[in-house]
């Protein structure tokens, strides 16, 4: 009984590096949360001790699924029915991993002559938990991507190919252990269709997490090049008026040079302030001397104007930037989008952004707002107000994946009824 509740134990710790390294779901923040969390694992002791002691797999199996869900409940931030859609499909590919190494197992302890009853599922459970920590890892690396990014309809897709595999696998390890225990050979077949499933299903989870990168991607090139495409048609309606300014030039010196000849002179200062000002209107918006963040800083300017925001822009980029237009894109169009939003709800509206670098190659993007309401602030990180919370609220960890692409850094502070961010980036 002590080997298969231990066993228990370290099979729900593997559920919750699966939700952690894959999944990325966010930590509850209790005000005692070492009491809390310590509470788990007696849990987890209970339900092992009841299941021991049932002679009912229908039984059995509900208190397991019922427990799991507690955890999740427990330990994590999300919608309920996003967390029993994804404790559902780690517990069935947790089943087929188990079944995968539970057989393998077998085999070799089957071939030394070793008693397997007594060690066998800790050693599948810790098998199981160390093959799940290397994938995450792994996945992290290499992806930086949550599977619950790519939508709820592939996550049953998963689930639902994750199923059926453990049902076949389950009806194949039957077999194996009534009629082919003694055939090495079969056994080993046996362990390839399983790795052959855990391929089948990595190839199905990489192509839908590619899709959704490549959708990301397209969706923000699409963004930079509908802001550039604004930026150039207001360069050249700026150049058009330029254009029918100085055809009109000669006649407005004309009528000043006669204001001064009449000793008009209030006229001719009223005269020259309006020509002034017409001069001003023809520079551009806003310029940190960079083509790309220009064009992205430039739309969100003119939408900040037109909600009544006083928006101020200054500092510059370096001449040689090697930052990706992608990145620019990702980093100016979150964090300016998120600010117009948050600063159209305040009573003082304002937005201030400053562009710097240094000597060593270091750019800094400071931005300041006003808010009223910017989500959520929890364990260092912002939650969306908005409706579907699933779906928003994670263009701010773009910017981060981005910053961490050039060794950077990002962070953000509330003070004095301003939301400020800083980024450093190195070029």
């Amino acid at each position: 009984m002590i080997a298969k509740i231990l066993a228990d134990i370290i099979h729900v710790f593997s559920i919750v590096l699966i939700a952690l390294l894959f999944f990325s779901f966010p930590l509850r923040d209790y005000k005692h949360r070492g009491l809390i969390y310590s509470m788990i694992p007696l849990e987890v002791l209970a339900v092992s001790v009841g299941i021991y002691y049932i002679d009912n797999v229908y039984i059995s199996g509900a208190l397991y699924f019922i427990s799991i869900m507690i955890v999740f409940l427990v330990l994590f931030e999300r919608k309920v029915f996003k967390l029993i859609i994804s404790a559902t499909w780690i517990m069935f590919v947790l089943a087929v991993l188990d079944i995968m190494y539970k057989v393998f197992v077998d085999i070799i302890l089957f071939m030394i002559g070793f008693d397997t009853d007594k060690i066998e599922e800790i050693i599948v459970a810790i098998l199981s938990f160390i093959v799940v920590g290397i994938a995450g890892l792994v996945f992290n690396k290499k992806y930086n991507k949550r599977l619950l990014d790519v939508g709820v309809v592939p996550l049953i897709i998963f689930t639902l190919v994750a199923t059926a595999e453990t049902f076949v696998v389950t009806l194949m390890s039957t077999v194996v252990y009534e009629r082919a225990m003694n055939n090495i050979l079969f056994l080993i077949a046996f362990c390839v269709v399983i790795v052959g499933f855990f391929f089948f299903l990595a190839i199905i989870i990489m192509l839908f997490i590619q899709r959704n990168i490549y959708k990301e991607q397209k969706q923000n090139v699409e963004t930079y090049l509908k802001a550039q495409k604004s930026h150039y048609e207001y360069l050249e309606k700026k150049e058009h008026e330029t254009k029918k300014f100085r055809h009109d030039l000669q006649s407005h010196m004309k009528l000043m040079s006669k204001f001064i000849e009449e000793n008009n002179y209030e006229e001719f200062k009223r005269y020259y302030e309006k020509i002034n000002d017409k001069i001003e209107s023809f520079k551009s918006q806003v310029t940190v001397y960079n083509g790309i963040a220009d064009a992205i800083i430039n739309q969100y300017y003119s939408i900040a104007v037109s909600k009544g925001i006083d928006m101020k822009v200054s500092g510059r980029f370096p001449v040689d930037c090697d930052i990706d237009t992608y990145d620019l894109c990702t980093i100016f169009s979150n964090i300016l989008s998120n600010a117009v939003e948050a600063a159209e709800r305040a009573e003082n509206k304002r937005i201030k952004l400053e562009c710097k670098y240094s000597d060593n190659k270091e750019l800094f993007i400071f931005l300041n707002n006003t808010y009223k309401d910017i989500g959520i602030i929890e364990s260092k990180k912002i939650r969306t107000r908005k409706n579907d919370s699933d779906y928003h609220g994670y263009g701010m960890e773009n910017v981060e994946d981005s910053v961490k692409k050039y060794k950077g850094s990002y962070y953000y502070e509330i003070e004095d009824n301003e939301f400020k961010v800083t980024i450093l980036l190195n070029y």
